[in-house]
């Protein structure tokens, strides 16, 4: 960087310096001491003149430019015009001897600078130069022989707070394209991701049969066995959403698990603060039409199937769910062959008012007695509905083609079912320990509902349904 090794105003100070010494007449004069007296001087007039008009000029920005970059306020060294004296050069007269070609700034001269000059000192730079031999010495004679320039390099100053003004827009500039960055991805994949799992425990907690974003619980369940090829062909998952996804996927599995039925036990179980898990709470007794939906022959399709049964067991099953759902019942527990189907029922008010009901279910005595009317028919509607589903589905007819069913049924397999529906009451709540859980409905009417599967096959029927 020329502007910062450019050292032509020290060596054309020292220049001027000696050249202006050389006409020295005497070693008393200002300027002249330890000088040789004498001797003619190595420069004339014009050429001492030459050299301070160089000198003033040493600082243009090229050649060819008239632009002097660092103008020569003041100028003070030996004065070859008289006999060497050091002192302030006032001037120097043009080439041609007309006017001026350079002259000292009055209110910017001197060693002590003047309250008048219009620079700053940060807009002024001041050289200087003593002979080698006044380094190390501090006598009169040397501290009186040193030569001084000082030149306005406002031009350098007003250029460095530019750059200065610049570097800083373009930091600040800088850091607030980083921070909007920064803020759009954190809220896009911390703050946001964070909110959403948040809000679906908060919702969990209120309502935990509420799907989430409008997907059933199912297909997250589906996605967890996809998640894994996924993320190989669409590279790695940021944490946030992984966990976001393991929430969701957690909360299909608990409305799986549990069921609607069991609903009100998770909510309980979120309402706990502390977070710990308390079994150790009392049931609630529920009025509901038990439905029981059982396959026969199930041991011998075992026997016969081996693992293929858990695949013919399912097709059943998702008829025997999806009717039950529609029909406004509710999927609660499944014992490999048979399945307990329950319809929950408004609370008939009690007279008296000796028992407890439920807020849910303070309704008017004939809404009751017609939403109770309205479900009972639901549940046989819902049973009537999967006897035909099953007889109906294609995948399950196949099974009597079956090479491993034909040599213990032959070639007149059909699936058949057990039904058989009952209302009574029951007492919901949590069985279980902090090591497994689960929802359970405990009443002597569900035996009944049993019984009454199981005598099915005596009497030649696929349904039974008691009077009550």
């Amino acid at each position: 960087d020329p502007n910062v090794y450019d050292n032509s105003k020290y060596y054309g100070l020292q220049e001027l310096f000696w050249f202006g010494r050389s006409d020295c007449q005497s070693k008393n004069q200002v300027g002249c001491q330890f000088s040789l007296t004498g001797r003619p001087p190595w420069v004339n007039e014009d050429g001492w003149y030459e050299m301070i008009r160089l000198y003033t000029t040493s600082s243009n920005a090229d050649e060819s430019s008239d632009e002097v970059k660092h103008p020569l306020l003041w100028l003070y060294v030996p004065n070859l015009k008289n006999e060497g004296k050091i002192e302030s050069i006032k001037y120097v007269p043009n080439l041609s001897g007309v006017g001026t070609f350079w002259t000292e700034d009055d209110d910017c001269s001197g060693k002590e600078l003047s309250d008048d000059c219009e620079y700053r000192a940060t807009e002024l730079q001041v050289v200087s130069y003593s002979p080698p031999i006044c380094a190390d010495d501090e006598t009169e004679e040397c501290s009186e022989l040193r030569a001084f320039a000082r030149f306005n390099i406002r031009s350098d100053v007003v250029s460095y707070a530019l750059r200065n003004i610049g570097l800083t827009l373009f930091v600040g500039f800088a850091l607030a394209l980083s921070s909007f960055s920064f803020n759009r991805d954190s809220e896009s994949l911390v703050i946001q991701p964070i909110t959403r799992m948040v809000n679906i425990i908060r919702k969990l907690a209120e309502d935990p049969l509420k799907k989430p974003a409008n997907k059933d619980p199912g297909q997250l369940i589906t996605q967890m066995a996809t998640t894994t090829g996924n993320q190989k062909s669409n590279g790695p998952q940021l944490g946030t959403k992984i966990l976001e996804s393991t929430i969701l996927k957690i909360r299909g599995l608990l409305q799986v698990g549990f069921g609607e039925m069991g609903a009100q036990i998770i909510e309980k179980q979120m309402e706990n603060e502390k977070g710990e898990l308390n079994i150790m709470q009392r049931g609630t007794k529920i009025s509901c039409i038990f439905g029981v939906c059982s396959i026969r022959y199930f041991l011998d399709i075992t026997d016969c199937l081996q693992e293929e049964v858990m695949v013919f067991i399912n097709k059943i099953v998702k008829i025997v769910h999806t009717s039950s759902k529609y029909y406004k019942g509710f999927p609660n527990k499944n014992t490999g062959e048979t399945f307990l189907l329950l319809w929950r029922l408004p609370n008939v008010p009690d007279p008296d008012g000796e028992e407890e009901v439920e807020e849910d279910d303070q309704l008017a005595p004939e809404e009751v007695i017609h939403t109770r009317i309205e479900l009972a028919d639901s549940s046989l509607i819902a049973f009537m509905k999967l006897m035909v589903e099953v007889r109906r589905a294609s995948d399950l007819n196949a099974y009597a083609r079956h090479p491993k069913i034909i040599p213990r049924f032959g070639g007149n397999f059909k699936v058949q079912l057990g039904l058989g529906l009952h209302m009574g009451w029951a007492i919901e709540g949590s069985i279980g320990s902090e090591i497994k859980i689960d929802a359970q409905y405990l009443s002597p009417h569900q035996d009944i509902t049993d019984t009454l599967e199981s005598i099915t096959e005596e009497y030649g029927v696929n349904l039974l349904i008691s009077q009550n």
